[in-house]
């Protein structure tokens, strides 16, 4: 993502990007893109519809303290938006969450020879029970 932010998006593929940015709120961001912000939360094709839907929920938090950290700055206040980024597809329940949240979600497929590695090197979540549907 780093090397190449128009994976995440076209229009974005000059714009700088960093990695594990830090926020004011102690959270990290996986990566963040510079020009308008965007907040990027990776899920490697090992992550299960808890990693899923915990990516969602993050990327809300993150656009929302990467907002209020522009007007605190009193920055020009540059559009703030996140994106979840996955290498398979999100199951029903998580696309229609995201939707809800105004999360855009993307599949970007690792380069060949990297299958193996995922976008990320995160352990699996536990094996919790599914939350009921939300209505």
């Amino acid at each position: 993502m780093k090397e190449n932010p128009g994976e995440v998006e076209k229009r974005l593929r000059d714009a700088r990007a960093e990695t594990e940015v830090e926020l004011l709120s102690g959270d990290r961001v996986d990566v963040v893109i510079y020009g308008e912000i965007v907040a990027v939360e990776i899920k490697s094709g090992d992550s299960d519809w808890h990693d899923f839907r915990r990516g969602i929920y993050q990327c809300v938090k993150y656009r929302a303290v990467l907002r209020v950290q522009e007007v605190a700055a009193q920055e020009d206040r540059l559009p703030v938006r996140a994106r979840l980024v996955t290498e398979s597809r999100l199951d029903g329940d998580s696309r229609a969450l995201a939707k809800r949240l105004g999360v855009k979600h993307k599949i970007v497929r690792p380069p060949p020879g990297k299958e193996k590695k995922g976008l990320t090197k995160r352990p699996r979540a536990p094996n919790l029970p599914r939350p009921r549907r939300l209505a």
